[in-house]
């Protein structure tokens, strides 16, 4: 189930709103020129083929092309394989690159067709904590201040959208930020207290 969490971010311990109410969390966004959407899921087998699962979401896709700039459509799909140590590494490794404050060149797109993942978007003096799950979609304009959770134990299968790949490479800001703020485990445990 989806969760947002939002807090000032000079005290990420301060719990502006936390909610899992998906109409409420799709207004939150538009604000900060961000897009937040729940779409049905399932259409596809948990290990169907990239080609099969782009297929059965191209509603999704067409509905985030519609202004005719071309982009493309990637699978990014974690899957735990702890019996792989390097696989662990470097799913490790990307982690800890990725809980670092950066910015894209162009805006960024995911849809989650399972599993999920944790973006902290930073804007207004606030960081909006977004817990992903199977069916969202979820658009950050280009520039927009954020870092990114996958998880000690990632597990998801998501389509990004793209127009192109140098534009997906992170620009990361150099701000400590994300050093105060909890990961998205922390993050669902503290939820599952507060509930």
């Amino acid at each position: 189930m989806t969760l947002l969490r939002v807090t000032p971010e000079a005290d990420p311990t301060r719990t502006l709103l936390r909610t899992r109410d998906d109409r409420q969390i799709a207004e939150i966004p538009a604000p900060l020129g961000a897009c937040f959407g729940n779409r049905e899921v399932g259409r596809v087998d948990r290990d169907a083929s990239d080609a099969a699962l782009v297929a059965a979401y191209s509603a999704e896709i067409e509905a985030f092309d519609s202004d005719g700039r071309d982009r493309r459509a990637e699978t990014v799909t974690v899957r735990l394989d702890e019996t792989n140590q390097e696989w662990v590494e470097d799913v490790q490794d990307s982690r800890r690159t990725y809980f670092n404050e950066h910015t894209h060149s162009e805006d960024e797109i995911w849809f989650f067709a399972d599993g999920g993942a944790c973006f902290y978007i930073r804007a207004e003096g606030k960081v909006h904590i977004l817990v992903a799950t199977d069916g969202n979609l979820l658009s950050l304009p280009a520039g927009t201040r954020h870092w990114f959770d996958m998880g000690l134990r990632p597990d998801f299968r998501a389509v990004r959208l793209y127009l192109t790949s140098e534009g997906f490479d992170g620009e990361f800001t150099a701000d400590k930020i994300a050093d105060g703020f909890p990961h998205v485990e922390d993050v669902v445990r503290e939820d599952a207290r507060a509930v």
